[in-house]
């Protein structure tokens, strides 16, 4: 994809993953008007916890997914729909999208990818106010994906104990 871009006049690479859906001109200019070097839609990865995508990158080298309304620069994004600056690929060494270098079982070459891009002092932005549904998962199962997913681990205290239980034994 990028060897394709970079022999073309194009100024964007823009990536769609074949198992997301509900893409919308909106999702688009908002990709756009991000004015940012990556731009991305969040969206909810299909691994139990389902995390959503957009993350940043702790202290101690782990992510942990942001929670945002409208916009925010993040450390790392999924492709299910993202728009790549051609100034991102120029200077990008080759090949661009590479495997995670991880032992988890997911191996996409999203983080690889978002790290390489972080190291080379380009910007990444989450956006965060559409609904880009991955696998079937969306903002409006999400809650029920991750409570089915904590009740079927079976493994004491590792639940997330919700607010309004908490605030029912006060």
């Amino acid at each position: 994809m990028s060897d394709y871009l970079l022999s073309s006049t194009h100024s964007h690479l823009l990536t769609l993953e074949d198992d997301h859906w509900g893409h919308t001109e909106q999702m688009l200019d908002d990709l756009l008007n991000a004015n940012s070097d990556v731009s991305a839609i969040g969206y909810y990865s299909r691994w139990p916890h389902y995390p959503l995508t957009l993350q940043n990158k702790m202290n101690n080298g782990k992510y942990l997914e942001c929670v945002c309304e409208d916009k925010q620069e993040v450390d790392l994004c999924g492709f299910g729909m993202t728009l790549i600056r051609r100034e991102v690929l120029e200077k990008l060494d080759k090949p661009t999208f590479r495997l995670n270098n991880t032992n988890e079982r997911n191996v996409g070459t999203d983080r690889n990818f978002c790290e390489r891009v972080k190291q080379a002092g380009f910007k990444i932005t989450g956006i965060f106010n559409h609904d880009l549904v991955h696998d079937g998962i969306s903002k409006n199962n999400i809650v029920q994906k991750r409570m089915k997913f904590w009740d079927s681990t079976n493994i004491h205290g590792s639940r997330p104990r919700r607010t309004r239980h908490i605030l029912s034994q006060q």
